[in-house]
């Protein structure tokens, strides 16, 4: 029967396959997350008079990377042209490729039309080779070309798609009452993914053992739960919703909320003795040593540049405490230094801290923060000595 089903929907939604799995390809939001690369901007158009991606004179590029499904085939479209330059002369010439993600090699591509000050749609068709599970869409051009405007940029399946579950599934970060869960992006995606919390052992199925249920949009892979209680144990599961219907639901992932007393590894500096790499810590020009005045081992950002910094995850909508010792180490030079953190994702920041320029003398610094964010990057950057004794 369940075979069954599945020819008898395909056969009525065959015509429909129009969900786009690029994100922002009309780059109407304004700027070009979640597109990358270099030397390009969201600008508006003087021919369209909307928004587009540009590729600035020169070297320079736009990519997107996208989840597909193995063997399946997709479509490329889009809009693009070349501005010519107000006097002289310059460049045209692109080719337009989808790049299989593991082995980086070419499975489409397009050479672009050469006449500038004219919008054109370009098509690219393409097969996903066995085992990968994402493509790189690459508009890239080498220097000597001119400006580069894309628009419209759509990818969509040449058939429907298996329903995949949801895959990668984790529990990153718990709190007292609350927890963030995450996973994989998923080719299946075509109108988001439904969640459930569900007493340990329980059915997300059946409505008495659901704590608590809903869903989130197309593209959105995580989600923040709240309302639990301490100590209890719990089951979270997601499904996907295909075009199809949904998916089965992934395997439970089990978790109980508890308090974290310290977020942040090796937080007094003493997991590997004296070192020039301390654990769990990255940066540069950093080491582990003995501080002079206190005895203990320490954080040590050496003389000039020079950061200690660590990621770690934390629960969106919670408020967290940092606490740290620090001092300077005296001798000719500045003693500058700001508590920085930041969005590990976007690279935003979120807040900046200046701290006391006194040498030689330990202070304690509390700092407090209401995280609407999945991942920060917690950065100290230096430039003078600087010992870092704790932070819990």
């Amino acid at each position: 029967m369940k075979n069954f089903y599945f020819f008898l929907i395909l056969g009525i939604t065959i015509s429909g396959f129009s969900q786009n799995i690029v994100i922002n390809g009309d780059f109407e939001t304004g700027n070009r997350a979640p597109w990358n690369d270099f030397n390009n901007q969201v600008l508006l158009d003087n021919l369209t008079s909307s928004l587009v991606g540009n590729v600035n004179n020169g070297e320079g590029a736009f990519r997107q990377d996208i989840p597909v499904v193995a063997e399946a085939a997709y479509t490329l479209t889009f809009d693009y042209r070349w501005v010519s330059p107000a006097t002289g002369t310059g460049n045209y010439v692109m080719n337009a490729n989808v790049i299989a993600d593991s082995s980086t090699n070419s499975i489409g591509s397009l050479t672009l039309n050469t006449t500038p000050d004219t919008w054109y749609s370009g098509t690219i068709n393409f097969t996903v080779p066995i085992g990968e599970t994402d493509v790189r869409i690459v508009f890239y051009k080498v220097g000597g070309n001119r400006p580069f405007r894309l628009d419209n940029v759509v990818v969509t399946a040449d058939s429907v798609l298996p329903c995949l579950e949801p895959t990668g599934v984790a529990n990153p970060v718990k709190a007292s009452t609350s927890a963030y869960f995450s996973w994989d992006s998923s080719a299946s995606d075509f109108d988001g993914f439904d969640w459930a919390v569900t007493a340990t052992g329980g059915d997300p199925d059946t409505p008495a053992d659901v704590v608590d249920n809903s869903n989130v949009a197309s593209g959105v892979t995580s989600v923040s739960v709240a309302g639990l209680t301490e100590g209890t144990s719990y089951d979270f599961y997601v499904r996907t919703r295909c075009e199809i219907g949904t998916s089965d639901w992934s395997a439970a992932v089990n978790f109980t909320p508890a308090f974290q007393e310290n977020l942040i590894l090796n937080s007094r500096f003493d997991a590997d003795g004296p070192t020039a790499d301390p654990a769990d810590w990255q940066g540069y020009n950093n080491q582990n040593l003995y501080d002079d005045i206190t005895g203990d081992l320490v954080g040590n950002v050496n003389n000039a540049e020079g950061s200690l910094f660590q990621i770690f995850s934390a629960v969106p909508g919670t408020e967290y405490a940092l606490n740290f010792d620090y001092r300077w180490v005296s001798g000719t030079g500045n003693y500058d230094i700001n508590l920085v953190i930041r969005d590990e994702d976007t690279n935003a920041l979120l807040e900046l801290e200046p701290l006391s320029s006194t040498p030689d003398q330990w202070f304690s610094k509390t700092f407090y923060l209401l995280l609407q964010q999945e991942l920060i990057t917690l950065g100290l950057c230096f430039s003078r000595p600087m010992a870092i004794v704790h932070l819990d």
